[in-house]
């Protein structure tokens, strides 16, 4: 077996990238060649882009696509689309000891370009979560984060959850509010050129939904719409699904998600606060849902994160783990020791 390192996307065959993504344990939207393509175009023009590929006998069996970024003035080594997926892996279908062996390697030799990897959103059940949590090497460098949740729903596994959740009371009434006063209607969107006369006042609605709130849009920054640009116009016809949402001449939300094998992820929603009394945003979710099953997915994956709601809705839980690396057993300690001394105190005052 033979590693080196590509810097750019498209000098690796998009063909070879997602057989072996097809494959994978973790096979999601996130890990195709599309996605991180997107990803690269829109984040990648600082430090560059760090791919590591692994090939036996001249044929590819395993990549690790990840990016150079600043965060607080520290070079850092992320997934290339780290910042907008919600699971993460090295993408090598036979997990094999020897390939992470290889590619950590290759990481740590090349320690003095960067000062932290920071690897987000690693499902518990993967093979690099295991081998970052026990590998002798690593663990004097690694400092693991809290689980993530990410809450879905399968649709065939509990029927009666399933159809609970499609009839909630409170919010076909919600939606009843806006077909009764006319001027309703849904559109579910799959070509590009369809999703780009949108994009702009997505955008424009998601800045206004979080106006003033503790979390600003992250269309605040140019770089994020351009990603969102590159995937609409990047992805193939069919992998994203933009909901829209009608009501006389307003439009009461917006949601851009992703259809991809069996599962439909519920991905960047939008709503107008002008109407929300009436809840846009629940009634968004409804539709989405309704089609989803309707289109016969499997699962209804509602992504990572604490939203209370989410568990309203789904019957399962992933659970994710994100690392930091450290160049430098010096630097591991001048983070660490903090966060110990920090949660010490919290403990003894919670007693």
């Amino acid at each position: 077996m033979d590693i080196h390192v590509e810097n750019n996307i498209d000098r690796i065959d998009r063909d070879q990238w997602n057989a072996l993504a097809r494959q994978n344990p973790v096979n999601t939207v996130f890990q195709t060649f599309e996605f991180n393509r997107a990803a690269q175009a829109a984040y990648g023009r600082g430090d560059g882009s760090f791919i590591l590929c692994v090939k036996d006998k001249g044929r590819l069996i395993a990549i690790f696509p990840l990016l150079f970024t600043k965060v607080n003035g520290k070079r850092t080594l992320q997934f290339m689309a780290g910042e907008r997926s919600d699971y993460c892996d090295l993408i090598c279908p036979q997990q094999r000891e020897e390939v992470l062996e290889m590619v950590w390697a290759c990481i740590l030799s090349r320690r003095r370009e960067w000062d932290i990897v920071h690897l987000s959103n690693i499902p518990l059940e993967t093979s690099l979560a295991r081998y970052m949590k026990e590998n002798k090497d690593l663990k004097r460098l690694v400092h693991r984060s809290s689980q993530d949740e990410a809450v879905y729903l399968r649709f065939k596994e509990d029927q009666a959850h399933t159809q609970e959740v499609l009839s909630k009371k409170k919010v076909l009434g919600f939606r009843r509010y806006f077909q009764t006063h006319g001027g309703y209607r849904v559109l579910h969107l799959h070509r590009s050129q369809d999703i780009a006369g949108y994009l702009e006042d997505f955008f424009a609605q998601h800045i206004k939904r979080w106006q003033g709130s503790l979390y600003p849009s992250l269309f605040l920054d140019e770089v994020n719409k351009e990603f969102y640009r590159c995937m609409v116009q990047g992805l193939p016809q069919g992998w994203i699904t933009f909901t829209v949402i009608q009501f006389k001449d307003h439009i009461l939300g917006y949601h851009l998600g992703f259809s991809y094998g069996k599962s439909f992820v519920w991905y960047k929603p939008t709503f107008n606060k002008v109407f929300g009394q009436h809840s846009p945003g629940q009634v968004l979710l409804q539709e989405v849902m309704e089609y989803a099953n309707a289109q016969g997915f499997e699962e209804f994956d509602l992504g990572v994160g604490k939203d209370p709601y989410k568990h309203r809705f789904g019957n399962k839980v992933r659970r994710n783990n994100s690392f930091k690396v450290f160049s430098s057993r010096g630097a591991y300690l001048c983070y660490y020791i903090p966060l110990a001394i920090q949660w010490r105190v919290s403990r003894l005052f919670a007693k």
